[in-house]
């Protein structure tokens, strides 16, 4: 079912879609696709986002038999898990682990004093909010698997006041030496969990960003005392991007971790879906075409809820676009 293998040197198991439809015995005896990286899947919730369909990824695992076979992992924002009546989010967990899944929680946790800085400014949180969220993740008998942080570097250090008002525009070590300390409080609940880093690459020249991202990793492991296990680029594709993400890669493999970006369409909250979905298409050719060594993407959503999550027939869906990617769906000529 996946052609994959030549974009994928290296497989790193981390995140992708869910299925709550086959039993873990069940998807055992399917045949298993070749593997040689991982997809995730990133799906608009309706707790913190505005997302119509979400239960439907629960509920209605009919939708996308496809997707779901693909899967490794499911990605959840750690707001829509606390947000959630704890019943329903019981319910799921116990489908996913059913179902043989890992899930992954999508964390902003970086922290600040608010009072200060970081109101209003994505990946920012108030000093204890990570631990808060750990503990009550746990009360939830969520099985983490992976953590992944929301742009502590992107807006912890280099956004600038001049940009965004409540920016903290922290020194990079401060700012591995905050996110270690968030991760030190979760390691109270989470001991083995994987921890990926989420950055936006472009916006700088290259030069620049990949000596702060060689300070940043360093400071990190420094003060954390254990690297990241994967880091996932959100690129602004409006900005040239190739390069950044072809050292970027090379950066981070040189140094054992795993390189993903995300494959989306970062214009058009109001964008209609199809046009959504072809623009992020045009973006998953573009990086095949780069030669960028990627060990997993991210098929994503947090911007437009006019693109729904399935079901996968449908190729103006979410889905539909996760199944088009691991099939290295056919780009224009």
């Amino acid at each position: 079912m996946w052609t994959i293998c030549a974009r994928f040197p290296g497989a790193l198991v981390v995140l992708a879609a869910a299925t709550l439809a086959a039993s873990g015995a069940a998807r055992q005896a399917m045949a298993e696709p070749a593997q040689a990286g991982d997809i995730w899947l990133l799906p608009m919730n309706d707790a913190t986002q505005h997302s119509h369909d979400i239960d439907d990824i629960f509920d209605r695992p009919d939708g996308w038999p496809k997707a779901a076979h693909t899967a490794r992992q499911i990605v959840l924002g750690g707001n829509y898990l606390v947000q959630t009546p704890a019943p329903r989010v019981r319910e799921e967990l116990a489908r996913f682990k059913a179902a043989g899944l890992r899930l992954d929680v999508f964390l902003g946790v970086l922290p600040v004093d608010k009072s200060i800085c970081g109101i209003g400014v994505e990946g920012l949180a108030w000093p204890g909010e990570a631990a808060s969220y750990a503990a009550k993740l746990k009360r939830l008998g969520a099985d983490v698997a992976s953590f992944t942080f929301d742009l502590p570097l992107s807006d912890g250090h280099y956004l600038r006041a001049d940009a965004v008002h409540h920016a903290c525009n922290l020194s990079i070590a401060e700012t591995a030496q905050r996110l270690a300390s968030a991760i030190r409080a979760m390691r109270a609940f989470y001991p083995k969990a994987d921890l990926i880093d989420v950055e936006v690459p472009t916006g700088l020249p290259t030069a620049e960003w990949i000596a702060g991202l060689s300070e940043w990793l360093d400071d990190f492991q420094r003060a954390a005392g254990e690297p990241f296990r994967g880091l996932v680029m959100d690129a602004w594709w409006a900005f040239p991007w190739q390069d950044t993400v072809r050292q970027t890669a090379a950066l981070l493999h040189a140094r054992g971790i795993k390189a993903g970006i995300f494959i989306d369409e970062s214009d058009g909250k109001t964008m209609p879906a199809e046009q959504w979905l072809e623009g992020a298409k045009g973006h998953d050719c573009a990086v095949r075409a780069s030669g960028a060594q990627l060990d997993m993407l991210v098929v994503a959503d947090w911007s437009n809820p006019r693109v729904r999550n399935g079901p996968e027939t449908d190729a103006a869906t979410l889905t539909g676009l996760l199944d088009w990617v691991a099939e290295n769906g056919a780009c224009p000529p």
